[in-house]
């Protein structure tokens, strides 16, 4: 029969665990900090992630990853009027998700 029971370990500190684990997550905390991006660049992907939270925005993205396209025909494609696909666009263009070419008299 197996019975559970605890062996006292022959010169066994449990301080020196609690060292060894203090001193392991001061050398994680040190690696974090080495490696942290400045706050700006949280703030950025934050307000990304909340663009790409809004689904017409995706399917504009989806749209322009098949080809370039104009305002006036993912307005068409999507069933969106074409100052709320301009409104999407800007937001997109600001977080440089998108980028606009002048042709002609149109923006594609």
């Amino acid at each position: 029969m197996l019975s559970n029971s605890l062996i006292a370990l022959p010169n066994h500190d449990p301080n020196h665990d609690i060292d060894i684990i203090g001193k392991l997550h001061q050398r994680a905390r040190k690696k974090i900090i080495r490696q942290m991006q400045p706050k700006k660049m949280f703030f950025l992907l934050a307000e990304t992630f909340l663009a790409l939270g809004d689904a017409s925005r995706v399917q504009i993205i989806w749209a322009l990853t098949q080809g370039e396209l104009c305002v006036g025909e993912i307005a068409e494609l999507l069933e969106m009027s074409q100052p709320t696909v301009s409104h999407h666009l800007r937001t997109l263009r600001n977080l440089k998700l998108v980028k606009v070419r002048k042709n002609g008299l149109t923006s594609s």
